[in-house]
């Protein structure tokens, strides 16, 4: 039997199905859920062979991890994982020693969590319970998805997500030869004095600005600005390739002539915007 082999089966039910005489006489919106209930099916299965075809990490008849240690008894376990479309068994090999904890190179090529919940579904529940609380945030997911999740297994996903940070950046750590190479990051800053309604200056400005009246009630008169503005702030990150010219392409690109010659500028990427009235130059960039 080949990997794929339940995922074809609940295709054709499937299709046969909504082939026949009985779903032909139902209403578009009974058919949605049908496709979209069975279908989800049908993915996991198209899931579970995709696993099942990766083999079962067999890597020999041992290996050394990286601490040093060679683990040279083999057995085949198998753990479960809730995915979006529903949970998939992943049956793989297990290298162990007496004394030393078990390594699974399959888990380590498909990149899987420690915990029940595959990282899409740790996203998802991240994503949902930024917008509100948890118990929405779960709602949610089992509206969308159809996957129960307590409250408690929820704020441990959240808690633990940060952990990942550091692990993702270690990637790109580089060593100084090759900083160089390297797009460069930059920052940019700028401030805009707004006219405020006294009650939302800042406590200093406000205390000032008490201490100075201003004379007409309608329009400032010149000079009396001053103590009435609070600070908006807007800094600007984004990434540029280096774009390096010696002295004489600059002389020369001044010249109308030769402007078709002109080397076009790398475009920004990952461009990130913030803006706040609230908070100081140093806050904003957070």
């Amino acid at each position: 039997m080949g990997s794929f082999t339940h995922a074809e089966n609940k295709f054709f039910q499937l299709t046969d199905l909504l082939s026949s005489s009985h779903t032909k006489k139902m209403w578009l919106s009974e058919i949605e859920s049908i496709v979209n209930n069975e279908g989800k099916e049908l993915l996991r299965r198209l899931l579970q062979g995709h696993v099942d075809e990766r083999g079962l990490g067999d890597m020999g008849d041992s290996i050394i991890g990286s601490d040093g240690i060679e683990r040279t008894h083999k057995r085949i376990s198998e753990r479960k994982i809730k995915t979006l479309f529903g949970t998939i068994n992943i049956k793989r090999i297990g290298y162990s020693s007496r004394g030393n904890n078990g390594l699974f190179p399959k888990d380590s090529l498909l990149n899987l969590p420690d915990t029940l919940y595959s990282f899409c579904v740790q996203k998802q529940v991240a994503q949902e319970a930024i917008r509100g609380s948890f118990e929405e945030g779960i709602e949610s997911i089992d509206r969308m998805i159809g996957l129960k999740i307590s409250k408690r297994q929820a704020e441990k996903m959240i808690l633990a997500i940060p952990n990942y940070f550091y692990d993702f950046y270690k990637q790109y750590e580089y060593s100084p030869q090759d900083t160089h190479k390297l797009p460069l990051l930059i920052l940019t800053l700028d401030g805009k004095g707004i006219a405020m309604r006294k009650e939302s200056l800042r406590k200093d400005t406000k205390l000032r600005s008490e201490k100075n009246p201003h004379k007409l009630k309608q329009r400032l008169s010149k000079g009396e600005k001053k103590n009435s503005k609070r600070m908006a702030v807007v800094a600007d990150q984004y990434e540029v390739e280096r774009f390096i010219r010696t002295p004489s392409v600059i002389v020369e690109e001044l010249f109308e002539k030769n402007i078709e010659k002109k080397k076009k500028r790398p475009k920004p990427v990952n461009k990130r915007v913030w803006a706040s009235l609230e908070h100081s130059f140093i806050a904003v960039p957070a």
